[in-house]
């Protein structure tokens, strides 16, 4: 197990610095817009979450990495604001890293409260995490990019958070419904009828909680909400 724990640190931190640094390279080279930017750092952290789950074999050193990955990333960023040339590792909206230090304390946040449920309490069922944050990345991407590139019908309820476009909502259930299918049929054995069922129900409540959200907290509302309604239609459905 200590080996299987060292190689998780290992993987996730060269993950991140790999990761990272090629966005980053990508972002000085180009002329990438911010958001596209903004949201291939999103995908880094959600996919981040598939080493923390799978690759660590004590769920101690599984909390050990994700706060030691956080302390060494503040430091970092800080670090950044002094370094022109290292400011493209912030993907704030602003001149600062505040924004990007919060977004990350948002996923870490959700991350821990994944290990404590699913490799302390129920460890066979961490599918369950693993479709929250893979509908976050695909869906929140989609969102966010086509509403504001093509997004045309606007719609706002007394309800949502800001005003959003229905080209950016059918998106965001479009683009994240086969990831969660096949995280639905490949790791929790869903059969294939189940599986569809289960994974719309999902990205329709995924949607209306991303719509709901304000500005950010869908990284946390929208995980936590699609692994508590995925719990539940587990036991509905007595897989």
């Amino acid at each position: 197990m200590g080996r299987s724990n060292l190689l998780g640190g290992i993987i996730l931190i060269s993950f991140y610095i790999i990761a990272a640094g090629g966005i980053s390279l990508c972002d000085y080279l180009t002329s990438y817009h911010r958001e596209w930017i903004r949201k291939l750092y999103h995908f880094i952290f959600c996919f981040s979450l598939f080493i923390v789950l799978y690759i660590f074999a004590d769920w101690q050193a599984a909390l050990l990495a994700v706060v030691a990955i956080s302390i060494i990333a503040v430091l970092v960023l800080r670090l950044a604001e002094l370094v022109p040339n290292l400011m493209k590792l912030s993907i704030s909206r602003d001149s600062g890293t505040g924004e990007t230090i919060k977004q990350m304390f948002y996923f870490h946040g959700v991350f821990i409260i994944f290990i404590l449920l699913f490799k302390v309490w129920w460890p066979q069922d961490n599918f369950h995490a693993m479709v929250g944050i893979i509908i976050l990345g695909f869906g929140d991407a989609a969102a966010a990019i086509v509403g504001k590139y093509l997004g045309k019908l606007n719609y706002r309820g007394i309800l949502f958070s800001s005003a959003k476009t229905l080209e950016g909502s059918l998106s965001f259930m479009v683009s994240s419904f086969i990831p969660a299918f096949l995280i639905l049929y490949f790791v929790a054995g869903y059969r294939i009828v189940i599986g569809l069922i289960v994974a719309a129900v999902l990205v329709l409540v995924a949607s209306f909680v991303e719509a709901l959200s304000r500005k950010g907290l869908d990284t946390i509302t929208i995980p936590l909400t699609v692994a508590l309604v995925s719990v539940l239609l587990k036991n509905l459905f007595s897989l």
